[in-house]
């Protein structure tokens, strides 16, 4: 009988990375990965955990910031804390540089909590382990403890479609705010999915089935499934968090 699990870790590493540019791609992500399906993506979970798989995938990394800059206002910051903080997901160095760099924009500016007190750490690492380490310096993932070319934004990412399925949890958030029960709690989301949503400019339609695909199925529970794979991560993104 075939055996449909990875057969190692780097194979591993490679499905995370195709399942990532899916859920991204739903979310506007600029790039030629069709979306994935019907899945719903939780957008903070996914960015945690994009904070340690993408960095197998230079160009998957530097398209999440794109989108971060131009649509980091449907990220729930303090969802996002609490994920990280209860289920510690994703490594909290890489994402203080990403956080650093949106506070570069007033408009990004309540991502300060994220980017306070970079760890002293020496020498810093490649930020893609699979790249040589970089002549040129981005000085903001340098003081994080990351080597990576300076970080540029090419302005590619899309707006979400808040009609599509993939960004249904976002539509929630359009429709009822970014801290309704509705919008930011498990409980409140399956209570909304009980029930067909009005979507603007069209008829009544029914929840999307969520489900993450790639062996790792997703509910609305989806933290603590990518909190699992996140256990795969490396070391380096063990490393002790900013006070």
């Amino acid at each position: 009988m075939a055996n449909s699990l990875p057969s190692s870790s780097e194979d591993l590493r490679r499905s995370v990375v195709d399942l990532l540019w899916r859920q991204w791609s739903a979310l506007g992500v600029a790039g030629h990965v069709a979306p994935g399906g019907n899945a719903a993506v939780d957008p903070e979970a996914l960015l945690l955990v994009s904070t340690v798989f993408a960095r197998h995938d230079a160009r998957l990394f530097d398209e999440i910031a794109d989108w971060l800059q131009q649509n980091g206002d449907w990220i729930n910051l303090l969802r996002m804390a609490r994920l990280q903080r209860e289920l510690g997901l994703g490594d909290v160095t890489v994402l203080g540089a990403l956080a650093e760099h949106l506070t570069q924009r007033s408009a990004h500016s309540k991502w300060k909590g994220f980017a306070k007190n970079p760890p002293q750490v020496d020498p810093p690492a490649p930020l893609f382990p699979h790249l040589p380490s970089p002549n040129r310096t981005d000085n903001i993932f340098r003081r994080w403890g990351w080597l990576r070319t300076p970080l540029e934004s090419r302005g590619l990412s899309k707006p979400p479609r808040t009609n599509q399925p993939g960004a249904f949890l976002l539509q929630l958030r359009a429709l009822f705010g970014m801290q309704s029960r509705a919008a930011g709690s498990r409980d409140g989301r399956r209570r909304a999915a009980a029930q067909p949503v009005e979507r603007s400019g069209g008829p009544t339609a029914s929840v999307p089935a969520v489900d993450l695909g790639s062996g790792c199925p997703i509910t609305l529970d989806a933290p603590a499934c990518l909190g699992r794979v996140s256990g795969h991560r490396e070391s380096r993104a063990t490393r002790t968090r900013p006070q």
